[in-house]
């Protein structure tokens, strides 16, 4: 049976508006897009505000052309810990042998130089010279757990603050990263001349995910990313643009 050109060209238009309205629906820009939370606190120059500094430039990298946004909360690390496990956050920061039971990715983002700044003229002979000591550490970074000695913790809000206490002789050491004891021994405008920086140890970083679904698929993204960044020089790109050398970055890249 013949269809009526007026009915034909019924079914014709309600075709094409089934195809606008499923294509529309596909690519609805007020649907909200997936979203990895990473919780971590400021932690200039890794960790900055906006979604700033090198952490959250390689996270970022990582997870938008998959079409997954990052936000930045800024909390404590012992609240993003927590938060994890609550699964309010996605993801966040830890080291290979903290003994923290976290979904780690397979993949080494950066390396964490654990260091001791103190005066120059307080004795340094490795680790055991933390024993029965005084030391500044930031709140929340449980580093303790990390060093065979045993010593008394001053715990700061402000990683600033620890040399302060070091020029009052309320610490005698303070402990982080080697790169973040620069950075604040700057912003407490102590002289650099009084102060020397000793290495302890060196620890890989590698991001941990919240146990759920989400947090196994952004782990997978992590996991692929990263090595097709350090394949294509992206990431080496993004690590010398942030200030680490050549031998720094060679450090990193080699774990892959």
């Amino acid at each position: 049976m013949k269809i009526p050109a007026c009915i034909s060209g019924l079914i014709a238009a309600l075709f094409l508006f089934c195809l606008c309205g499923s294509s529309s629906a596909a690519t609805d820009p007020w649907k909200e897009k997936p979203t990895c939370v990473f919780g971590m606190p400021y932690m200039a120059p890794a960790v900055q505000s906006h979604e700033r500094g090198i952490i959250n430039e390689i996270l970022k990298t990582v997870f938008e052309p998959a079409g997954i946004m990052l936000r930045h909360e800024n909390m404590s690390y012992r609240q993003a810990i927590k938060s994890l496990a609550a699964e309010t956050i996605d993801c966040t920061l830890d080291i290979v042998g903290s003994g923290k039971k976290l979904m780690q990715g397979r993949v080494t983002m950066l390396f964490y130089d654990l260091s001791a700044a103190h005066l120059k003229e307080t004795p340094w002979k490795g680790v055991r010279s933390l024993s029965g000591k005084y030391v500044a550490y930031r709140y929340g970074f449980n580093l303790a757990s990390l060093l065979p000695v045993k010593y008394t913790l001053r715990q700061v809000y402000s990683l600033s603050s620890a040399f302060l206490m070091l020029e009052k002789g309320q610490a005698d050491y303070a402990l982080d990263s080697d790169k973040l004891l620069v950075e604040a021994m700057r912003e407490s405008h102590s002289y650099a001349h009084h102060f020397t920086i000793s290495p302890i140890k060196s620890y890989e970083v590698r991001p941990a995910f919240a146990k759920n679904e989400h947090g196994r698929r952004l782990r997978a993204i992590y996991e692929q990313r990263m090595k097709q960044l350090a394949e294509s020089g992206k990431l080496k790109e993004i690590l010398e643009k942030n200030g680490l050398d050549a031998v720094e970055a060679k450090r990193i890249l080699d774990t892959f």
